[in-house]
């Protein structure tokens, strides 16, 4: 298997994020695994500054076009010291700075029509429309039942967070305080 941060539909902004791959030879590249047996797995980031919802729509049919093996989607994360972080402080995109929501789960940036609630609903779409297509499930249907007789809970977490785009929390349980114990 092969990953591609392919990230958007949009040779500009891939540039911005500076990235090198041009959309033909990302075309070319996947078509070349699929034809020499190597599993392609692309990854979309949505909501990167300058981005539109028509934007983020373009780029789902376009990985859903690619048709990559497997798929990611993933809102746009400003880590501290990274230079997207420093374009969003710069250009005033930062709509939270909650060090602990900086990871996967949440979208912190908001500008041209996209917040955090709208990032998310379409990664969620971007999920379902990928994923429940009848010729992807086809073509993985021996995926799923070698997956599912060997790490069922594995597939139904999976499936239900596709399905009904359940929000994924990675906290840990905390434990109890020393004065509810004693309680």
């Amino acid at each position: 298997m092969l990953a591609l941060g392919i990230e958007t539909e949009s040779d500009e902004t891939r540039k911005d994020m500076m990235k090198r791959l041009e959309g033909e030879k990302i075309r070319l590249a996947i078509r070349n695994m699929r034809q020499a047996g190597v599993k392609s797995f692309g990854f979309f980031i949505l909501g990167y500054p300058g981005e539109t919802p028509a934007n983020l729509e373009r780029t789902i049919d376009y990985a859903i076009e690619l048709d990559p093996d497997f798929a990611n989607f993933y809102p746009a994360v400003p880590y501290p010291g990274t230079e997207l972080y420093a374009k969003a402080k710069r250009e005033g995109l930062l709509a939270n700075e909650d060090w602990s929501r900086m990871e996967y789960s949440y979208y912190l940036l908001r500008g041209n029509g996209l917040d955090e609630p709208t990032v998310m609903r379409f990664i969620n779409r971007a999920k379902r429309r990928f994923f429940l297509r009848p010729g992807y499930l086809l073509r993985h249907t021996g995926d799923v039942v070698r997956l599912a007789a060997t790490k069922w809970h594995v597939v139904w977490h999976v499936a239900s967070r596709v399905v009904f785009g359940a929000k994924v929390t990675d906290a840990a349980p905390t434990a109890p305080k020393a004065d509810q114990r004693a309680a």
